[in-house]
């Protein structure tokens, strides 16, 4: 072999060999452009596996956030209950001894104003307010006064209503005459008509005259019958007016737990008020709201040693077979 050709053959080698390794790159590179195309377009099978197990521990702590916030919303729920439940149990223990409290301090007032009225000596009292001569001048003259003004009425006749009303309060005369006073008691005595007890019933100041200011026994056989009489007359009368009024318009009641409403008046348990019935002989008696719930009401009477009690039920009320009254 000559030189030229040992040279060539010594050439030939290593580009084989170049060529083959140019090759191997070309493939390599091939597959990492594919990889790179696969990665960009969101195709490459670890980057999928990767989002789906991604997604699938996203959806596990979800479910569990889930899980804890309805446990959470539970409990919250669970305690606000409670402690509302707390708070209206301890309001209404305060509200009730609020209410037992003033109840008893009512009622130990009430029992001071009985010792008082108890401690009060009246039984001594004989009618005249001192023992001077001007004092009983003074009682004298008024005494003198309803006796003349009886006389007037006598001679007047039936006077209406309205007018015998003016002529309460009497006028007293301070210095009356002892004929004027003896003349007026014997025109009244044996010239009075029979319906002189309907008169002077009439007038407004007739309860509170007493005997011993009358001073005089045949005035009161003259009126003492037909007062009574006519009294309770007017009083079946004005009871047969009120009934008839309220079958017509029942009054509106409505009874809560401790409240009376009648008419839109307002009673609260424990309040003095002022009740007519058939119990009571339908006269006014002082008395206390007692009990009030939904179906009845019960009074007990205010007055010392009286024990009488008197229950009321809503029918009773409207109906009026029980009146009520406040006092002032």
């Amino acid at each position: 072999m000559t030189i030229s050709g040992k040279m060539s053959a010594g050439y030939e080698a290593p580009i084989k060999r170049w060529k083959l390794l140019d090759s191997l790159a070309i493939s390599k590179r091939n597959n990492w452009e594919d990889e790179k195309q696969l990665l960009e377009s969101g195709l490459h099978s670890q980057f999928v596996d990767g989002i789906s197990q991604c997604r699938e521990l996203c959806e596990q702590k979800l479910e569990r956030i889930a899980d804890i916030r309805n446990r959470e919303v539970a409990r919250v729920e669970t305690t606000y209950k409670h402690e509302v439940d707390l708070l209206e149990k301890e309001y209404e223990n305060r509200v009730s001894e609020v209410v037992e409290t003033l109840w008893l301090e009512l009622e130990e007032k009430k029992r001071q104003l009985d010792s008082d009225i108890s401690s009060l000596d009246i039984s001594r009292w004989d009618g005249s307010f001192g023992s001077s001569d001007s004092n009983w001048s003074a009682h004298a003259g008024q005494s003198s006064s309803l006796w003349m003004n009886a006389q007037q009425i006598t001679s007047q006749g039936i006077l209406g209503k309205k007018q015998l009303r003016r002529l309460c309060p009497l006028t007293i005369d301070r210095n009356p005459s002892s004929s004027s006073w003896s003349s007026s008691k014997s025109s009244v005595i044996n010239g009075a008509s029979p319906l002189i007890g309907t008169e002077l019933a009439t007038c407004n100041n007739l309860d509170n005259f007493d005997e011993q200011r009358l001073g005089s026994t045949e005035m009161r056989s003259v009126i003492g019958s037909d007062v009574a009489t006519n009294a309770d007359e007017m009083q079946h009368r004005r009871l047969d007016h009120e009934n008839s009024r309220l079958k017509r318009h029942p009054r509106k009641v409505v009874l809560e737990f401790g409240k009376l409403s009648l008419d839109g008046k307002t009673y609260h348990r424990g309040q003095n008020v002022f009740i007519k019935s058939s119990n009571t002989g339908w006269k006014s008696m002082q008395a206390l709201v007692m009990q009030v719930n939904e179906l009845t009401v019960q009074f007990r009477s205010s007055i010392p040693g009286d024990t009488r009690t008197v229950t009321a039920t809503k029918e009773d009320l409207e109906s009026g077979r029980v009146l009520v009254k406040k006092r002032y």
